[in-house]
């Protein structure tokens, strides 16, 4: 199987970024606002700026904060 075509600025951001994300993950399912967790996760893990990014449009991607609005 291959795997995806994305590429990471540095070659190890991928394997940084798993550990936050699984804890992100976990924290929102007890119901806490998802840029409220992204940032306290993102602060306690010490991440920059840019990682920061790379998870908040993992976990918010663009469609979910602009829905469509039916035009064909």
């Amino acid at each position: 199987m291959q795997e995806s075509s994305a590429t990471f600025p540095e070659p190890d951001m991928k394997e940084k970024l798993l550990k936050p994300a699984r804890d992100i993950r976990s924290i929102l399912r007890w119901g806490y606002p998802k840029f409220a967790t992204i940032r306290f996760v993102a602060e306690h893990s010490q991440l920059s700026a840019e990682e920061r990014n790379i998870l908040t449009r993992v976990i918010m991607p663009l469609r979910r904060w602009f829905p469509e609005s039916g035009r064909k």
